[in-house]
């Protein structure tokens, strides 16, 4: 109970001395108490203080930890950025090759178009070609037929004209001639291409035959050679060029062989016309 100054002089001496004791037993108890408190707050106050050690050595950790982090964070940073440019120039580069490879499919594509004509050029050419062969391979055998019917027919003649002469050789009556035609003897030589030079036109028609075949072998060697290069591809315009013209130079070979047998058949047939003439001349006579 609180009382105030004048309350206390006012009181007697027994509620004063009851005061006093009831003061001294608060007293006692406050400071009692107050220990105990001042106990609980020391001990708080340590518990405190160990927590906030703990704090302090946690938070200086998270402060290394948060700076380490951000080292690691910056060095990310720039690896992420020079990656980031590596990339943008792959990329960039990569951009370029494309253009680069859509202009070479596009040239390859007009080679293509270039090789698919030259094809197609080439497929009529050699039709074209096909057809002027197998012409001449006619035209060959028709010469050769009618070069062994002609041969046959100087061998004939030859014969006769050996029989006539042997007859010749026989005594027979002498009768002037009725005209001034040159006398024949059987041993002068008669007009036109002798016998050595006929069996040399015959020797040459041979090795035109082998000429020929030769020239047919080689142009199925060049068609097969052609056809590898077209199956392999290497370099079809180059191919196709040489081809082409190895082609056209082995027609061209045929066509001058075909024009000399003609001209080796048109000797045959002035010798054999003028054997004939001899012949009818020899025979008049006798």
């Amino acid at each position: 109970m609180d009382l105030s100054e004048d309350q206390i002089h006012s009181l007697p001496h027994n509620e004063l001395v009851l005061h006093f004791l009831q003061m001294r037993e608060e007293f006692n108890e406050f400071q009692s108490s107050s220990s105990e408190i001042e106990k609980m707050m020391d001990a708080e106050l340590d518990e405190l203080k160990t927590h906030l050690k703990k704090a302090e050595s946690r938070i200086g950790q998270m402060t290394t930890e948060q700076m380490r982090n951000k080292d690691r964070q910056d060095e990310s940073r720039s690896q992420f950025a020079q990656v980031e440019e590596q990339l943008r120039r792959e990329n960039s580069e990569l951009r370029h090759q494309c253009e680069r490879q859509k202009e070479r499919i596009l040239k390859l594509e007009q080679r293509n178009d270039v090789l698919e004509r030259s094809e197609r050029n080439k497929e009529y050419l050699a039709s074209d070609l096909g057809t002027k062969l197998d012409q001449a391979i006619e035209k060959i055998a028709i010469l050769e037929s009618e070069l062994y019917e002609r041969q046959v027919a100087a061998e004939e003649m030859h014969r006769l004209r050996e029989e006539q002469i042997r007859t010749a050789e026989r005594p027979r009556l002498i009768v002037e001639p009725l005209r001034n035609d040159p006398e024949i003897l059987p041993d002068e030589p008669s007009p036109g291409p002798s016998k050595d030079s006929f069996r040399m036109s015959i020797d040459d028609v041979h090795m035109e035959d082998v000429q020929m075949e030769e020239t047919i072998t080689k142009i199925d060697e060049v068609c097969i050679d052609d056809n590898k290069n077209i199956q392999e591809k290497m370099n079809p315009r180059v191919a196709t060029t040489g081809a082409g013209a190895c082609i056209n130079r082995i027609v061209k070979d045929l066509m001058t062989k075909v024009e000399r047998l003609d001209s080796i058949l048109s000797t045959i047939r002035v010798s054999n016309s003028s054997n004939n003439n001899s012949t009818h001349l020899t025979t008049t006579r006798a």
